[in-house]
Parts: C-alpha cells; sequence; structure tokens
C-alpha cells in the first residue's frame, strides 16, 4: 500500500558517476543500498541501511514491488539526507516471494520538475 504518491514529472536516472559503488554495486556512490545484500532472503522487521548523500536531496524515498509487477509503490519517505539506518522495513506486510526494493535520492529542480538517483535491490521476503 503506497504511503505517498510521486509528482507526475518524476524523472528517474541510473546515473553512472565512474563505478560501481557499495557491496550492491549501485551505480552512483551519493546513492546506495548496503544491507541487506542483493539476492538476501530477509523477514521480520529488516533495516535497511545506506547512504544518500546526493546534495541538493529535497527527500529520499523507498519503492517497492512484487516480482513481475511493473509499477512501484511507495514504502517509505523521508526529507533530506541519511546515513546509516534509512528505514527499518516490516517485511510481515507483504506476501512472501521475490521483490525489488529501490532507494531514491529525489531533488525538486528550479523548474518545477523533479529528478531522483536511485539505486535497486532484489530480495527475496520469507515468513
Amino acid at each position: 500500500m503506497p504511503i505517498a504518491t510521486d509528482p507526475p514529472n518524476l524523472h528517474l536516472t541510473d546515473v553512472i558517476d565512474g563505478g560501481l559503488w557499495g557491496p550492491n554495486q549501485c551505480h552512483n556512490h551519493h546513492v546506495i543500498v548496503e544491507s541487506p545484500f542483493s539476492g538476501a532472503t530477509v523477514s521480520g522487521r529488516v533495516p535497511i541501511l545506506g547512504t544518500v548523500s546526493l546534495f541538493p536531496t529535497d527527500y529520499y524515498k523507498f519503492d517497492l514491488r512484487a516480482e513481475g509487477d511493473p509499477d512501484w509503490h511507495v514504502i517509505y519517505r523521508r526529507n533530506g539526507q541519511a546515513w546509516g539506518e534509512l528505514m527499518t522495513w516490516e517485511t510481515s506486510t507483504v506476501t512472501p516471494g521475490r521483490y525489488d526494493l529501490r532507494l531514491v535520492a529525489v531533488n525538486v529542480a528550479t523548474s518545477g520538475e523533479y529528478w531522483g538517483v536511485f539505486c535497486t535491490i532484489t530480495v527475496n521476503v520469507e515468513r
């Protein structure tokens, strides 16, 4: 269930800034999911660790989609930058299965456009 909606003109970019960063091989060293590892099996309350150091960042969010679902659903949003524990995900709110979890740092440009840089991991949720 979404907790927030994105503006209709949100543009996401997988910006490659010269290498792959962190244990999950994110494409931008300012937006990294450090834990859990992509491919991990998770259950219960899962701390999501990482970095959102892109400047300026108006907010960051986590999107979730089940395997085979083309639609992303916002599950968490917080203003500003952050390091360490970015959120705690209560996995009992979803059906067991394979999910993509995407961390997005969003900036509101002066033109009114929204753009985001992201890092995506895939996890298996069990009970």
